[in-house]
C-alpha cells in the first residue's frame, strides 16, 4: 500500500502515514482497480493538491477558503475541460473524513488526532444522480452508434482468422532449405493495405531461416574468406535500403 501511496510526492509524512494506514483498511473491501483509484484521488487529486497551492500544511482540518478553492479546481482537468468524474472524487474525500470519524470513536488512540469535520457537504454531491444518468446516456448512445457496424467486425475478425492459421499451417509445413510461400499464394489472404508513398511493402526474411535458426547461403563464408553476397541477397539488401529510407 505504502508503494501506491508514494507513487504521488506528498511533502508531510504525517499524512502521508495516515493516508497509507487508512487505504490498508479500506483495502479489504475493495478490488485492485478500485482501490488504485482511491489512492489516486486521495494522495494526488486531494492531498497533493492541497499542498501545491497551499504549501505546509499539515492537517485535515481545512479552513472553508481552502476547501472551496479545492473543489473549484477539482470540477476541471488539467486541460480545461471539465472533469466528468468531479462527484466520485467528492464522495471518496467525504468517504475519508466520515471513516475517520468513525473510527475515532473506535480506537481513539488511533485516529482521534486525524478527526475533522468534513469539508464535503451534502450540497456539493446532490447533482450526483444527474450526473450519472448523463454518463448512462453517454454509454447507450455510444452502443447504439457501434451495433450496425459490429457484425461486420465479427466477419472480418473470423475471416484474419481463418487465414492466419491457414497461413501458419502452410508456413509448418515447409522443410529446411526449402522456400517458404509468400502470404499471397495462401488462398483466401485478406487484401493488403497500399503502402505510403506508392512504395510496396518491404518484404521480411525467410521463415525458414529465422525458425529453424539456418544460416542464408549468402551469408555463409568460405575458408578463404568472405563470399560475395549472390543476387538473392543482393535483392534483400537493396529492398532493406528501401525500407530504410522511406518516410515514417
Amino acid at each position: 500500500m505504502a508503494a501506491l501511496v508514494d507513487r504521488y510526492p506528498i511533502a508531510n509524512r504525517a499524512v502521508r502515514d495516515v493516508l497509507v494506514h487508512y487505504l490498508v483498511e479500506r483495502s479489504a473491501v475493495l478490488d485492485y482497480g478500485s482501490l488504485v483509484n482511491q489512492v489516486q484521488v486521495l494522495a494526488d487529486l486531494f492531498w497533493c493538491d492541497l499542498e501545491r497551492h497551499h504549501p505546509g500544511i499539515d492537517s485535515l482540518h481545512l479552513p472553508d477558503p481552502v476547501v472551496q478553492a479545492w473543489k473549484q479546481r477539482i470540477r476541471t482537468l488539467p486541460d480545461g475541460r471539465p472533469r466528468r468524474t468531479a462527484h466520485t472524487v467528492l464522495f471518496a474525500v467525504r468517504s475519508l473524513y466520515l471513516d475517520l470519524q468513525q473510527w475515532a470513536l473506535e480506537d481513539p488512540a488511533r485516529w482521534a488526532e486525524w478527526a475533522a469535520p468534513c469539508p464535503i457537504r451534502e450540497a456539493d454531491i446532490r447533482g450526483y444522480m444527474k450526473e450519472t444518468r448523463r454518463r448512462r446516456a453517454r454509454m447507450q448512445e455510444r452502443t447504439r452508434t457501434l451495433i450496425p457496424v459490429l457484425p461486420k467486425l465479427v466477419t472480418a475478425a473470423e475471416d484474419h482468422l481463418a487465414w492466419s492459421t491457414q497461413l501458419l499451417h502452410t508456413v509448418r509445413d515447409v522443410r529446411p532449405g526449402q522456400d517458404s510461400p509468400s502470404t499471397a499464394s495462401v488462398i483466401g489472404a485478406p487484401a493488403a493495405k497500399p503502402a505510403t508513398g506508392g512504395r510496396r511493402p518491404c518484404s521480411s526474411p525467410r521463415s525458414t531461416d529465422l525458425d529453424h535458426g539456418s544460416t542464408p547461403s549468402a551469408w555463409k563464408t568460405t575458408p578463404s574468406g568472405a563470399s560475395p553476397p549472390s543476387k538473392s541477397y543482393e535483392g534483400r539488401a537493396h529492398a532493406s535500403r528501401s525500407c530504410s529510407s522511406s518516410p515514417t
